[in-house]
């Protein structure tokens, strides 16, 4: 099971305004007072004015490149994108004040649940003891050990599941012609 990962959008979602190749963008992953993991891009100097009303789960920095186009740079580029959450879940979140039980917890399962995704890609390896070796990097992680239960499966797909109910469908529906 892979974790689906929306790529980075075409504009900022403060500006609108479209992200050319070069530029800098700062993205996170947040959980929306409904408990649905959403995530926004924005450019780099415009993170300042991004107002969350809740906790960041991660966010990272990376620079737009041109857009993919064969299936197998489509499918590579999802992976950069999993392995981008994967590292800046272990990187330090620069936010005021502490966070909620409910933002820890889901910090914690998406580590475990993208360890698992990882290590089937070979992109990270189990060293023993719940720790992980990033094969790029060389850098070990410690990843929580969970259970996997159908309990812990089903909060998963749930909060996907939601996600899914709650994004715009903005396809136009054209009745036949006679």
């Amino acid at each position: 099971m892979d974790i689906p990962f929306k790529a980075v959008d075409e504009k900022s979602v403060l500006s609108s305004k479209p992200f050319m190749p070069g530029d800098r963008v700062w993205s996170c992953l947040y959980r929306t007072e409904e408990g649905i993991v959403e995530r926004a891009d924005v450019l780099e100097e415009e993170r300042e004015q991004l107002k969350l009303d809740s906790g960041i789960l991660c966010q990272w920095v990376h620079l737009i490149k041109e857009r993919e186009t064969t299936e197998a740079e489509v499918r590579k580029a999802e992976l950069q994108s999993a392995e981008e959450v994967f590292l800046s879940l272990y990187d330090d979140i620069e936010e005021e004040g502490e966070d909620s039980p409910e933002t820890i917890e889901a910090r914690e399962r998406l580590k475990f649940f993208l360890a698992l995704q990882l290590e089937r890609k070979r992109v990270l390896k189990p060293i023993g003891s719940g720790k992980f070796r990033h094969l790029p990097t060389k850098r070990e992680f410690q990843v929580p050990r969970m259970e996997l239960t159908p309990e812990l499966v089903a909060a998963h797909l749930k909060q996907d599941d939601d996600a899914e109910v709650n994004k715009e469908d903005d396809t136009e529906v054209v009745p036949p012609e006679e």
